[in-house]
């Protein structure tokens, strides 16, 4: 599997500059693709969620989310976020 961060991606995660939540956010993604890796079950906290064809989220914390694009063979992290920063770039993708 390849992974790829879009320049949305990278602008989210730069804005953030608590150590905590950005902790939490690397933690969720190596929880993320090691499920996708492994094919084992996610774990419950992770949330992994399908929001449209290929498009999912899971959860990086209380606050957070982290929006893919799920395709064969790649995955490209789109944006972190609350729900209502996902909600707001789900209507322009």
């Amino acid at each position: 599997m390849q992974y790829r961060y879009t320049p949305s991606y990278i602008h989210s995660i730069k804005a953030i500059t608590d150590q905590k939540r950005l902790n939490s956010i690397h933690s969720a993604i190596k929880d993320f693709q090691e499920v996708v890796e492994k094919s084992t079950q996610p774990k419950a906290g992770l949330g992994l969620k399908r929001i449209r064809n290929n498009i999912w989220e899971f959860r990086a914390g209380i606050k957070d989310r982290i929006l893919i694009r799920w395709t064969k063979g790649l995955i490209e992290y789109g944006i972190v976020g609350a729900h209502d920063e996902i909600r707001n770039y789900l209507k322009h993708i």
